[in-house]
């Protein structure tokens, strides 16, 4: 009986692990940085996703997040002509980023 027991204990023990791991790489894709203070007005690079930075808790300024290629998430002002154009000419959507920061 005990070794049954332990035979499928070590089977599930490293799945286990793996899980753990998994979600935690995983869900570190969507951490970003506690708030923007200052931003650029462009970046260079393909951009994967866009966030919205409102003024509120936790935020106190308006920025959009943008994850870029290879560099960390990046912070862009409000009023950049160059991100309004990617927005208009790109479809680009950027939904709040309270939401991702949870």
């Amino acid at each position: 009986m005990w070794t049954a027991f332990t035979i499928k204990g070590k089977i599930f023990l490293p799945i286990l692990v793996v899980w753990i791991l998994l979600s935690v790489s995983v869900a570190s894709n969507f951490v970003h940085p506690a708030c923007c203070h200052q931003g650029s007005e462009k970046v260079n690079g393909k951009i994967h996703q866009c966030f919205e930075q409102r003024p509120g808790k936790p935020c106190h300024k308006h920025f959009f997040l943008l994850d870029i290629e290879g560099k960390p998430p990046l912070c862009i002002n409000p009023d950049s002509e160059w991100l309004r154009s990617k927005m208009k000419t790109e479809h680009l959507k950027c939904p709040p980023a309270d939401k991702h920061r949870e």
